[in-house]
């Protein structure tokens, strides 16, 4: 449900692009490069067996979201 929930809030298509997040190029080769980065796109339900739209990949922010954690340990 986390996978799925999170590409479909990092997830956007563009004349007819697919943007998504920089972390699936940074670790394209766990995916198996891009065919696996399709598969995992269609396992997921963001795209179709028979669709191969380009893909763009999304800057990506490594910095922490401060603030968004439950513990109360976060800025005050």
């Amino acid at each position: 449900m986390a996978t799925t929930s999170f590409l479909e809030t990092e997830t956007t298509r563009t004349d007819g692009r697919l943007y998504v997040s920089r972390l699936l190029l940074y670790y394209r080769g766990d995916f198996g490069g891009r065919a696996g980065i399709y598969a995992f796109l269609e396992r997921h339900g963001v795209i179709d067996a028979d669709e191969r739209p380009p893909i763009r990949y999304k800057p990506y922010d490594w910095r922490l979201q401060r603030g968004q954690y439950a513990d109360g340990l976060g800025p005050e």
